[in-house]
């Protein structure tokens, strides 16, 4: 049985649904891994460096939760951490079709068991796409980022 979790994900920026799904995780694992991800086909608003410190800050407070980042093929990461699960949260019967194909590649590819967890329900809405749309329109984003990250999400974005 795996002690370690890992989260991957873009991260960008950290809302209060990845943050309720680590939570959850790390009462689940002895070890947690946010693995703050790089997509070279995605565009981000943060880099990231930024990514990171801003999950690391979210989850300061958390003994068993840490953050690192990757460039590189998850199953590679996932085969260099065995024995770990990967965890990964759902919002909507979309989210979990994508999920489960994924689950099914990181499987074959290096072994690694997926555990999907439903979102919370207050949480089927919160999406980093609909964060990034609130700060470019001067919206209230804050509702939809962990309390403890606000001021380091702020401070990134207020550079841009």
């Amino acid at each position: 049985m795996s002690r370690l979790a890992i989260i991957p994900g873009s991260f960008d920026p950290l809302t209060t649904g990845h943050y309720s799904l680590v939570l959850r995780a790390s009462k689940l694992f002895e070890q947690v891994i946010v693995l703050v991800c790089q997509n070279f086909e995605k565009s981000y608003i943060f880099t990231s460096e930024e990514r990171l410190e801003i999950v690391r800050e979210a989850f300061s407070d958390i003994h068993n939760v840490t953050a690192e980042i990757h460039s590189g093929w998850l199953y590679e990461y996932l085969e260099a951490h065995k024995p770990c699960v990967l965890v990964k949260g759902v919002r909507n019967e979309r989210d979990f079709a994508y999920e489960r194909d994924m689950a099914c590649f990181n499987f074959g590819k290096c072994g690694v068991e997926t555990l999907i967890l439903p979102s919370e329900p207050s949480e089927n809405d919160t999406s980093s796409t609909k964060v990034r749309a609130l700060l470019e329109q001067s919206g209230d984003w804050k509702v939809l980022i962990p309390q403890n990250a606000q001021k380091t999400v702020e401070k990134f974005y207020a550079g841009k």
